[in-house]
């Protein structure tokens, strides 16, 4: 299984449940799709042969609408599980993750399962062009476990200092996750991942023992 499959399973947990549809907070789909990002999936759908229902409905109007206060949209939430759905969401996640993996490579090459995974998470919850690498303190002559510790760290600092931290539980329980999950490596081996992990009160079946988990060549 690929880094950005992996990713995709275990963060969808965090945002959703793992569910297609829409959110209690005007995102929708896997990894909460909001604004141009929505507008971009819709329109990808359109264009692999979904359709809407009202049939006068584009992307953009559904994705105003979810904007604007109506989060359980019965339009979108009626394609939600729908096949076609399924899968354009699961490309555009894939997509997604290789960019959250690849704006880091400038300021540090990442190589590991668990590394990845985490680089993943900081741009679904933080933004594809996040600075947490950059600004964390990471050197060129750090191991990846140091490298990928600090970055997480200045992550958690920055939403300290923002008064976000005691405000979210699940935003602690999402970051504290990602840090104790790389504190225990290499006992866990950062170039490999578990079969299986527990998101969220979840079980996340990831792949079989011996497929393991590929990281995006750096």
């Amino acid at each position: 299984m690929k880094i950005q499959e992996a990713a995709t399973l275990i963060i969808s947990q965090w945002e959703h449940g793992g569910r297609y549809d829409c959110h209690g907070n005007g995102a929708y789909g896997l990894i909460g799709w909001q604004g141009g990002q929505l507008e971009h999936l819709l329109q990808s759908y359109l264009e692999h042969g979904g359709s809407f229902a009202p049939s006068n409905a584009t992307p953009k109007s559904l994705a105003d609408k979810l904007l604007h206060g109506d989060y359980q949209s019965a339009a979108l939430n009626a394609i939600a599980n729908e096949p076609l759905m399924r899968q354009v969401q699961q490309e555009q996640a894939r997509h997604y993750m290789t960019s959250a993996i690849r704006h880091q490579e400038q300021f540090y090459p990442f190589r590991s399962a668990l590394a990845q995974l985490v680089l993943c998470d900081m741009g679904v919850n933080n933004g594809v062009w996040n600075n947490y690498v950059k600004h964390g303190g990471v050197k060129p002559s750090d191991d990846e476990r140091t490298a990928i510790l600090k970055a997480q760290e200045y992550r958690i600092k920055v939403v300290k200092d923002a008064g976000q931290w005691d405000q979210y539980e699940g935003i602690r329980r999402r970051y504290d996750w990602y840090l104790e999950a790389v504190k225990q490596a290499p006992r866990l081996r950062m170039d490999r991942f578990l079969p299986s992990v527990k998101v969220n009160g979840a079980e996340v079946q990831l792949c079989s023992k011996d497929e393991g988990i590929e990281p995006l060549a750096v």
